[in-house]
């Protein structure tokens, strides 16, 4: 596997809109995004500190894959502790997959 690195002008609205939009940023800042262009198209971003050292290490766990993929997703609700949860991409694995509860999606 091989990595390509491509700069994108968020503020493009011919190309940077789509990327934004497609990746769930907002283009406030930097952002270093990988995206596997195979049958199961994941998507990642560094949560971290656009760094010489983080973007190193990002791209070296990018191509072990060690990272976990990015949903876009709304945010994990403050309050979720009833009987029927609300599953959003950040807590998607914690809830579907737990193995320990039997789970029905709608």
């Amino acid at each position: 596997m091989q990595l390509i690195f491509v700069y994108v002008e968020i503020d493009n609205e011919e190309v940077g809109k789509p990327v934004s939009e497609y990746f769930g940023i907002n283009g406030n800042g930097p952002e270093v995004l990988g995206y596997t262009g195979n049958e199961d198209s994941k998507k990642f971003v560094l949560d971290k500190e656009v760094t010489l050292e983080n973007i190193k290490a990002f791209a070296e766990n990018f191509l072990e894959d060690k990272l976990k993929p990015f949903y876009k997703s709304d945010p994990i609700p403050e309050t979720n502790d009833g009987d029927v949860k609300i599953v959003v991409g950040d807590n998607f694995d914690e809830i579907v997959l737990d193995e320990s509860k039997d789970v029905l999606l709608e």
